[in-house]
């Protein structure tokens, strides 16, 4: 029987020989040598399976007599170069991070950080420059424009970041597409009702939706606020940074912060609270559906009912 590869936990410090545990990948058959901290959680497999360690650490593991000592004597292990596990480029299950060494774990939050930077200069980037340069019927004009250039960096972003991005462009269940629009029109209800408030307390408020729909149409509106931020922004978010930030967070406390972060691209202005709710409510439905479908379904809904209505309010 052959060694195998061998794999150490963590990578950065191998655990010396009293102080590690000793088990095997039931899927690939890799050898890990884990330390002895983690006795009774879950390590991830470089393949993908998560890996029970041992609550209690037998005394067959620590002698010579342990399967893999004999193994390593009878032949030696190939072992591949260490690295911090899981890699900064690759994708995590939700809270992978949690007992990763110190090292690893600023690694992704620095990445998480300068991958976030990079979607709201994606996202934000082209509409500013388009405010800068003209002003009027020539800046509504120009926005069409700057959300394709936006959806094509935000596209590159993606690329360039890792797999969580794309990871959920699969479909989900008729029943999430259908809870998706019934929240997302009853959303629209509520925000619409907010609106005709706001307006008949402040008649001097501006409204940039209503703006640009008057000044390029319908269509065009549609596409700026509809379908435009229902994809790009749903792969930014709800894909790559919910996906990383859940490796490093936590499931829930990666979705409440990819939430917040949501919501303040949009701005603190008066539509705060329901770019907040929303972005948690599609944080979750990402999650429970296993796919962005639904969440762009719901995004394209929401807007698109405020861009048709906001005339008639």
């Amino acid at each position: 029987m052959s060694a195998g590869r061998v794999r150490e936990w963590p990578a950065a410090h191998p655990p010396g020989p009293e102080e590690r545990i000793e088990t095997r990948c039931p899927s690939c058959r890799t050898w890990w040598r884990i330390h002895q901290d983690m006795a009774g959680f879950r390590l991830r497999c470089e393949c993908g399976v998560w890996i029970p360690v041992p609550a209690v650490r037998p005394a067959e593991l620590r002698g010579p007599s342990h399967a893999l000592t004999r193994e390593l004597q009878a032949k030696p292990a190939v072992v591949v170069p260490r690295h911090p596990l899981p890699d900064p480029r690759r994708g995590g299950a939700p809270g992978s991070l949690s007992q990763a060494d110190l090292r690893t774990r600023q690694a992704w939050t620095s990445r998480s950080l300068l991958e976030l930077a990079a979607i709201v200069v994606a996202l934000a980037g082209p509409a500013t420059l388009v405010q800068l340069l003209y002003s009027g019927s020539a800046a509504a004009a120009a926005m069409p424009v700057a959300s394709l250039v936006s959806g094509i960096a935000v596209l590159v972003v993606c690329a360039l970041t890792g797999p969580y991005a794309f990871a959920g462009l699969r479909d989900a269940r008729p029943l999430r597409y259908a809870e998706a629009l019934f929240v997302a029109l009853g959303s629209a209800g509520l925000a619409l009702a907010w609106r005709q408030w706001l307006v008949s307390s402040m008649p001097d408020l501006a409204d940039p939706v209503l703006e640009l729909r008057q000044s390029i149409g319908l269509g065009w509106a549609l596409f700026v606020f509809g379908l435009s931020p229902a994809l790009f922004e749903e792969l930014a978010f709800r894909g790559l940074l919910q996906g990383r930030l859940m490796a490093l967070l936590g499931r829930t406390t990666g979705i409440l912060v990819t939430a917040a972060a949501f919501a303040l691209a949009h701005g603190v202005t008066v539509g705060f609270p329901f770019h907040l709710g929303l972005g948690l409510y599609l944080g979750y439905l990402r999650e429970r559906s296993g796919s962005l479908y639904p969440g762009m379904l719901a995004h394209f809904a929401y807007n698109s009912t405020l861009v048709i209505l906001v005339g008639g309010t």
